[in-house]
């Protein structure tokens, strides 16, 4: 089973990605934002929130407010994907 992140973002949208359970988060979500090794920054990830750090400054540079972690049959989305919520 995956794992489905629901997140806002700082303008307010809700989106998800969908990771996989047997691979590391953290890695999985330096795909989905972006990051890549060498460029400054790092992704930090608890039950609460993702934070994008600044790794020479060691500073957070963004947050984004995790609204939902729930078990899902979807498949591996390393993407944000606008969630559409009634």
């Amino acid at each position: 089973m995956n794992k489905k992140i629901i997140f806002k973002t700082a303008l307010g949208d809700i989106r998800y990605c969908v990771l996989d359970t047997a691979t590391d988060c953290i890695s999985q979500m330096e795909k989905v934002f972006g990051v890549e090794k060498g460029y400054g920054f790092s992704i930090e990830m608890d039950e609460k929130e993702i934070r994008l750090k600044d790794y020479f400054a060691g500073e957070t540079r963004a947050s984004f407010p995790i609204i939902a972690m729930e078990d899902s049959s979807l498949p591996v989305c390393l993407e944000q994907v606008r969630e559409e919520r009634e």
